[in-house]
């Protein structure tokens, strides 16, 4: 029997067959069947929906509410712009980058987590804008990214985890007696590079690669980091070692930041031996 392939666009669909799909898989079994006297929304009337709450993380189809638990930074919509860009969704997308544009404001009277806030915004908004070279993508994460680098400001360079977008309070969460997480306090450094390299300042990429160093300072010798590490003395604190939660994304992240340099070397070897000037490696 021959396996079918679904290589080539007709049998995949198009991007708006995909979009439809997810909506009818996801969403439609939580929406009033037609038999209670109420039409299943169409595709337009769903996105429309949706779009009223970009601000929001999480988007609930059967009451038709957003819940603002992530400060109304719209952590899901910024974390999808590249996803959209690349599908070729263009009417999604502009939708999207206006409300960026016209509607997004960091300046938000909110303790958000350091490490959310890199991955998601930070991070969300540099691919966008390697993928687009709009320039609104580049400004809004170095607005976002000014906002968090006070987090840094510790006596030893190891970030807290909590800081107030408006104030520039940090502080760690009182759950950690005062010690700031490996996960969340050594996994900045690419997209703070990243910006660093794309608007021409160091200043992040040296907030972030201090951090290395200092852990580099104590550097056990079976390489196992602990999950807290204090934020003044820059030590390791007695405390459990794990590759699951608080300090999975630190291993991730060294792995991710071989494949770059791999990728970085290698682009410039073929760059040199074709004669291209330079080229840009997407996050």
């Amino acid at each position: 029997m021959e396996s079918k392939s679904l290589s080539s666009q007709s049998e995949i669909g198009s991007a708006e067959d995909v979009v439809q799909a997810l909506l009818d898989y996801l969403v439609a079994p939580m929406l009033p069947l037609k038999s209670a006297g109420r039409e299943v929304p169409s595709l337009e009337q769903q996105q429309s929906q949706l779009y009223q709450h970009f601000e929001f993380l999480c988007y609930q189809p059967q009451t038709k509410n957003g819940v603002d638990s992530f400060g109304g930074l719209g952590a899901t919509l910024i974390d999808s712009l590249d996803t959209l860009y690349i599908m070729g969704l263009d009417e999604q997308f502009q939708r999207a980058r206006e409300w960026v544009a016209n509607s997004l404001d960091f300046n938000k009277n909110y303790d958000a987590s350091v490490f959310e806030t890199t991955i998601r915004v930070v991070g969300g908004l540099l691919s966008t804008y390697d993928l687009s070279g709009d320039k609104i993508f580049l400004e809004k994460a170095k607005d976002i990214a000014d906002r968090l680098l006070p987090a840094w400001d510790t006596q030893s360079g190891i970030p807290y985890n909590i800081i107030n977008l408006a104030h520039g309070n940090a502080h760690n969460p009182g759950w950690t007696g005062g010690d700031s997480i490996l996960a969340d306090s050594a996994t900045e450094q690419m997209e703070f590079i990243a910006l660093s390299q794309r608007i021409g300042d160091p200043k992040y990429q040296q907030k972030v690669e201090n951090v290395i160093a200092q852990l580099n300072k104590t550097f056990p010798a079976d390489g196992l980091l602990p999950i807290y590490i204090n934020p003044h003395r820059g030590t390791q604190s007695y405390s459990t070692i794990t590759f699951g939660a608080m300090g999975d994304i630190l291993t991730i992240q060294c792995f991710e930041m071989i494949y770059v340099d791999l990728a970085e070397l290698f682009s410039m070897n073929i760059c040199s031996k074709f004669g291209f000037k330079e080229t840009r490696l997407l996050l």
